[in-house]
């Protein structure tokens, strides 16, 4: 874990003459570990030795209000925040994000929930940590409260590779997901024991691998290493045999729409329960609040379908209307992007827009103006759109570099604000009224698959992004948004 707060009253402070922060231990930590729990990677030239690494290293101090990130296992493509959070120790507060694995079928793909415990930007409590005169800073490099963590809270058994996960906003408990088998799979968390597997017995930790000590040390100091070597060798071993263990998955539901490599999936806001899939053979729509508890384990019918579309690339239900979806269309479809009204039986027509060069790589419709569209492209570029007007759009800015697939995040705070994710392995805010890029996040060295909001008000500007090695909270400093 790489931890890192400021506190707010001191967060805009000059650092003319700051030092350099302490450099990090090469090690890369197990995402189901805690704060002790290291593997040895003395050998391996990782992102830590980059120049990238070391930039962002270097400036984080002078440019983020906080940092916490977590070195996943396997990839994942896909992050969310539950709806919900609570007071932790410290004046601190916890989030739960979600998000699944990609194993490609050499080991059990889970369902992941982590516990992000941090500070609030006005937290009572720091007045207590350290105080540095010189630098007039509240908190420092790495000075988090002893609180803060990032670690795995729980994990569900999942069948094949885990595309996307959602959280249902009606019901925190329940949430589906997109998978390699191309089923659609409902899980209810309430209904998952702590005290089972695959959640008991928990992941062996790995402690830390013990440096060779010298030839001329004494004998003591030779016998302790070779018995933490032997320690460390039978953790791992601990460790591949939990990894080996297979479950079957845990979901309530398995819902078949026939749809191939589906990665758009939504719930509505509006409609308790709706759930949206698309991929390559179109979109479907079930009625999930319908359901009964004895409907598990059968055949659900699809409440709604476009097969007029080829190839669908990302969908987003409107967050003021029950009946719009608005779907970005893959390459093959002749448009780049549409809009579905599921009152209509018969498929409903996509609109092409010269504007957006390329394909459409995803949407998200403002949740302040029930009229206002964001498309991420495939070029790089962001694309506004008012959708009673859709021939031209409103303006375009490009954070990224040309050629990127660009994910878009509209902030629940701002409607000035929305975040972008991309295979440049680059992470922004931009600014939409200004048409101009406010930060770029770029504590990822693979491409940023998916990037989301922290919808709690303690924690408004926090942003949680994903590659496929890492899971990153971060937060720019307040005078970045201040300053606009």
């Amino acid at each position: 874990q790489f931890l890192y707060f400021i506190g707010a009253a001191m967060a805009d402070a000059a650092f003319e003459s700051a030092p350099e922060p302490p450099k990090e231990p090469s090690v890369r930590r197990d995402d189901s570990d805690d704060d002790a729990s290291v593997s040895d990677v003395d050998d391996v030239s990782g992102y830590r030795d980059t120049d990238k690494f070391k930039t962002f290293r270097k400036h984080a101090r002078d440019v983020y209000q906080s940092i916490a990130t977590n070195e996943i296992i396997w990839p994942s493509k896909s992050i969310d925040v539950m709806p919900y959070y609570r007071e932790a120790n410290q004046g601190c507060i916890e989030q739960t994000l979600v998000s699944g694995t990609i194993t490609g079928g050499s080991e059990q793909n889970y369902v992941k929930f982590y516990s992000l415990v941090l500070p609030t930007d006005h937290t009572a409590e720091l007045a207590t940590c350290i105080y540095d005169e010189e630098l007039r800073e509240l908190g420092a490099f790495g000075m988090a409260p002893s609180a803060a963590r990032f670690k795995v809270d729980m994990m569900m058994a999942h069948d094949g590779d885990v595309r996307k996960v959602r959280v249902m906003p009606h019901n925190p408990n329940v949430l589906a997901t997109s998978s390699s088998t191309d089923i659609v799979y409902v899980f209810d968390r309430a209904t998952i024991l702590r005290t089972a597997p695959p959640n008991n017995p928990a992941r062996p930790l790995l402690s830390l691998m013990p440096a060779k000590p010298d030839p001329s040390a004494p004998q003591e100091v030779h016998r302790d290493f070779k018995q933490k070597r032997l320690k460390h060798a039978r953790e791992l071993e601990q460790q591949a045999a939990w990894d080996a263990r297979t479950h079957p998955g845990q979901h309530k539901l398995a819902l078949d729409s026939g749809i191939h490599n589906a990665w758009a999936l939504d719930f509505s806001k509006v409609d308790a329960g709706r759930l949206l899939v698309g991929g390559e053979e179109g979109l479907a729509v079930w009625a999930l609040a319908e359901l009964k508890k004895s409907d598990a384990g059968k055949d659900v019918p699809v409440a709604f379908r476009e097969s007029g579309v080829l190839s669908i690339n990302d969908g987003k239900w409107s967050p003021h209307d029950a009946s719009t979806i608005a779907v970005a269309c893959g390459s093959g479809s002749g448009a780049s992007f549409g809009l579905l009204d599921t009152r209509q039986q018969q498929n409903a027509a996509t609109v092409a827009i010269p504007e957006a060069a390329g394909t459409a790589n995803s949407v998200e419709f403002s949740p302040h103006d029930p009229y206002v569209l964001a498309v991420g492209g495939s070029n790089g570029g962001v694309h506004i759109f008012d959708i009673r007007q859709l021939s031209q759009a409103q303006r375009h800015v490009y954070p990224h570099k040309a050629g990127s697939e660009v994910t878009v995040a509209w902030c629940p705070h701002d409607p000035a604000y929305i975040a972008t994710s991309s295979s440049d392995t680059n992470a922004c805010v931009v600014h939409v009224e200004k048409g101009a890029t406010l930060f770029v996040h770029t504590g990822h060295a693979d491409p940023v698959v998916d990037v989301c909001w922290s919808p709690h008000d303690p924690f408004a500007g926090q942003l949680i992004s994903v590659d496929d090695n890492v899971i990153c909270a971060w937060k720019p400093r307040n005078h970045f948004f201040a300053a606009q």
